[in-house]
């Protein structure tokens, strides 16, 4: 099978793998997979599997104008693509550039549309603060563009659940899903965090973590209070480990420890190596995801990193994603307000740290959820809508 990957963001030098990086770098192991690459991050490349096209393309560090201004390159490199090679298929998961890539690629090459998140909202919610006038407006406008997208599209393959209802509730039927998932490394076991630990004076403190991009949907001031009044009684550390992508929310968090006065409770590390990330999950008690559930970004998601603290079986408190309450509720605690923080914290510290609960049941549960088998179930349904 030789397909084509237009991917969500920059293929090699996102801070981060990305839940294509994941699956496609595995189905390239016995398939040819060609994906176009838009430079949008400096820094070391990381190494691939796919054959990479470079586009020559004009930099522009607004992310919204980078695919507009490049909208023109874009569209003759994928025809030139597809006039060369003889794809089995198209995959997108992009919004303007998925757009473009409908109008680009001929009629008999399926294309199959990654929606792996809510993109009109994510789009918007970089430059534009949610549910404003300017806000709504280009929610709407790129909604519809997403959907005259889909309605283009040979399959949509998506997420959660519930974007699977928002595809159907838009006429969008042909619509399957795999859901986000963890590496094997967060399987392998290592005692590397007793190092990090006595690095950063964790080894006697009860850890508080979040690890991931410090973006609009975090929803991080009630945590911070929580651990402003729990450090009266926990010699308390909040370990948060990432950075920003776009927004400025970066910034606000910074204001809003201050104005706690909690900075000393404070460790903020910026991105780390992907395959780092299991030894500082071991550095923390309690892990959590704070999102706001106001952005759809939020409401439709399914965050791969539940799945990659649970590997490590780490009790988790969580906002009350909808995905999460419909698999996990017996096994997180959700959290949105500071007291149900402050409450929610005591309970692990008391029922769940003393004795270790849920712990190997956390990690089985993972191990379902494999980016290797997620990677065979997404080429069986490419395989299934070549033409």
């Amino acid at each position: 099978m030789r397909t084509l990957l237009i991917p969500t963001s920059d293929w090699l030098c996102h801070p981060f793998p990305q839940r294509l990086n994941h699956i496609f770098e595995r189905i390239a192991n016995n398939n040819e997979v060609h994906v176009i690459r838009f430079k949008l991050y400096k820094g070391k490349e990381r190494d691939t599997n796919l054959i990479v096209h470079e586009i020559n393309d004009h930099k522009v560090e607004n992310l919204a104008l980078y695919y507009f201004i490049n909208s023109g390159i874009l569209f003759k490199m994928i025809k030139e693509l597809t006039s060369t090679y003889n794809f089995d298929n198209v995959v997108i998961s992009n919004l303007l550039a998925g757009y473009i890539t409908t109008k680009a690629v001929r009629p008999d090459i399926p294309i199959i549309f990654d929606l792996s998140d809510h993109f009109p909202s994510i789009g918007a919610g970089f430059y534009l603060k949610p549910q404003s006038s300017l806000g709504s407006i280009a929610e709407a406008f790129l909604e519809e563009i997403l959907i005259k997208t889909l309605n283009n599209v040979k399959l949509t393959i998506t997420c959660s659940d519930k974007l699977i209802n928002y595809c159907r509730s838009r006429k969008i039927n042909n619509v399957k899903k795999v859901t986000n998932g963890v590496s094997e490394i967060f399987f392998k076991k290592t005692t590397k965090s007793k190092n990090i630990k006595k690095i950063y004076d964790l080894s006697d403190k009860l850890v508080i973590g979040y690890l991931g991009s410090i973006e609009f949907w975090l929803e991080l001031a009630p945590l911070l209070k929580a651990v402003k009044i729990l450090r009266k009684k926990y010699n308390i550390k909040f370990l948060l480990i990432g950075n920003k992508l776009q927004s400025k929310k970066l910034n606000n968090i910074c204001n809003k420890i201050k104005r706690l006065g909690i900075e000393e409770n404070i460790l903020w590390l910026d991105f780390i190596p992907y395959n780092e990330v299991p030894v500082y999950i071991d550095c923390m008690d309690i892990c959590t995801i704070p999102f706001n559930l106001k952005y759809p970004t939020v409401y439709y998601s399914t965050p791969n990193k539940l799945l990659e603290y649970f590997a490590r079986g780490k009790p988790v408190i969580s906002s009350r994603i909808p995905e999460f309450i419909n698999r996990y509720k017996n096994l997180i605690e959700f959290a949105e307000t500071p007291a149900e923080y402050i409450k929610a914290i005591n309970k692990i510290v008391k029922e769940d740290l003393q004795e270790n609960n849920n712990s190997e049941l956390r990690i089985n549960i993972a191990k379902n959820f494999t980016w290797d088998n997620l990677a065979n179930k997404y080429e069986s349904y490419l395989c299934a809508h070549n033409m």
